[in-house]
């Protein structure tokens, strides 16, 4: 059997966990076998959300590193060489796997430490990020500056990089295996991976997380996101939301289910009578599983794949959030980010049409959910 080496880096959450795992049971079996170089990373949070035992699978054998990549300019250079003139997508000796973008910081780490010579054959794979994938200019300049408190050098730096780092680098050119699920036409159209979907999709269905049956179906399953945590939210107003969210389904006799994020403090839930889910998994692996009647959260990735994986109709909460909060603004003000949310999350936009579409819940024939849709 051909071994081929992989090497990822920057991965940090489940969902990129996600993303290497379909691509290289697809790229992998039955023929192949990957020896995986896996550069976890905890990014701006206080812990790993990420456990190694998630990686075990029969086609492929994976060694997990914390350390930074350092490389220099000569090995920079390298990488530009090899991105433009060294890359072979049919027969490989080696994936460079990054998520958004061709990885050419890894590239010179690879390099750097003389696992790439001037002779090796590369292959460019791109997994999806999540929303920041096709995000632009607003959306990312607005995360940097949240979650660096860059200064004035700083953010010029950063403006002036940006055009190679997320435009360049993104380039199909540069891209031998595009696994990121929806793609960016011209005009403004958009038009989904139907390859990656499928094979995302057969990932979250092994992922299924053990003990729970369809007997645990929920009602309502609630996707949370570390809003407190990152600032973007008083956890005053979050608690409000929580709340009212909590009074309005039991009035309905509805069940409610919370996937929390990795980063959050789960004990907020536990006093509005939510459920929390015990899962070191996507939310998505919970959908496939649970198949909840319907699917409510903020701004989350998850919201998105529901629609194009699953299609389970999701609503975003994120317009009952008091005022114009820094989340909002961030995600309307980016045409890119806005044109992909409003084609696949339906968006509530008051708490009367909350309470409408509960009750219609509640009144609907179990089944018969994917008629139930913000008005």
């Amino acid at each position: 059997m051909e071994t081929i080496r992989a090497y990822a880096s920057h991965i940090i959450s489940p969902y990129h966990r996600a993303g290497i795992l379909s691509f290289l049971g697809h790229f992998a079996q039955p023929s192949k076998h990957v020896a995986a170089t896996i550069y976890i990373e905890s990014g701006n949070w206080r812990k790993n959300l990420l456990p190694e035992g998630l990686f075990r699978e029969n086609y492929f054998s994976a060694e997990f590193k914390d350390d930074s990549l350092h490389f220099g300019f000569t090995d920079l250079l390298k990488a530009v060489y090899a991105l433009l003139f060294m890359r072979n997508k049919v027969a490989p000796e080696c994936l460079v796997i990054g998520h958004s973008r061709a990885n050419l910081k890894l590239i010179a780490g690879l390099f750097a430490k003389n696992l790439l010579t001037h002779k090796s054959r590369i292959a460019t794979v791109v997994i999806d990020e999540g929303i920041g994938t096709y995000a632009g200019f607003p959306y990312r300049y607005q995360e940097f500056c949240r979650e660096n408190n860059p200064g004035i050098p700083d953010k010029l730096l950063y403006c002036l990089i940006y055009p190679a780092n997320q435009h360049l680098l993104k380039s199909r050119y540069l891209i031998d295996h595009d696994w990121r699920l929806i793609h960016r036409e011209p005009f403004g159209k958009l038009s989904l991976n139907n390859i990656a979907i499928s094979c995302y999709r057969d990932t979250f269905r092994r992922d299924s997380s053990h003990g729970m049956t369809k007997d645990d179906r929920p009602d309502i399953l609630l996707i949370t996101q570390p809003l407190v945590e990152l600032g973007l939210v008083r956890l005053g107003e979050y608690q409000n939301i929580l709340s009212r969210l909590g009074n309005t389904a039991s009035a309905a006799g509805l069940s409610v289910k919370v996937k929390c994020h990795p980063a959050e403090e789960q004990a907020t839930y536990d006093e509005y009578g939510f459920k929390l889910i015990e899962s070191s998994g996507t939310a998505e692996s919970i959908i496939s599983q649970l198949q909840p009647r319907l699917v409510l959260g903020f701004s989350s990735t998850t919201l998105i794949n529901c629609s194009i994986m699953f299609q389970v109709n999701s609503h975003s909460i994120l317009k009952l959030l008091p005022g114009k909060t820094e989340l909002s603004e961030q995600l309307f003000n980016d045409t890119n980010v806005r044109r992909i949310y409003m084609k696949y999350v339906n968006f509530i936009t008051a708490w009367p049409e909350l309470e409408e579409i509960l009750a219609r819940l509640a009144s609907a024939t179990p089944g018969t959910e994917k008629l139930i849709r913000a008005m």
